[in-house]
């Protein structure tokens, strides 16, 4: 896994480069880094999101400098608290499947969608 800078106050961690030919384990791969993010309750985190190959971790670098007494480590200690909450997933070889039947935490978000030309204006 990789972790890059995303803003001033947010990071990537790449959990696969691409897809590949498995999207279902790609998608499980994911989330649960995602769960174990968010389990880890992260100090000055205020958001985390997944996306298809990757998981955003946004946070209050004011927060960070308060605690770090220094503005010019904000980073390395986010990428540190994030190493060390997914510290087994980047050293075990052994991937935990996700329960078939197990909830999702957080909530469901559905959007809308119309493709019918009458209302594509844009």
């Amino acid at each position: 896994m990789k972790i890059t800078p995303l803003a001033e106050s947010a990071l990537t961690i790449h959990v696969r480069q691409r897809l590949g030919s498995d999207p279902g384990k790609c998608l499980e791969e994911v989330t649960r880094v995602l769960r174990r993010l968010r389990a880890a309750r992260l100090p000055g985190v205020s958001e985390i999101t997944a996306a298809l190959v990757t998981v955003s971790v946004f946070f209050d670098p004011d927060l960070i400098a308060v605690e770090t007494a220094t503005s010019e480590k904000i980073f390395q200690v986010m990428v540190d608290r994030i190493r060390d909450a997914l510290s087994d997933e980047l050293t075990s070889t052994e991937k935990m499947v996700p329960k078939k039947n197990s909830r999702h935490a957080g909530a469901v978000v559905e959007i809308p969608v119309c493709y019918a030309k009458e209302f594509a204006f844009d």
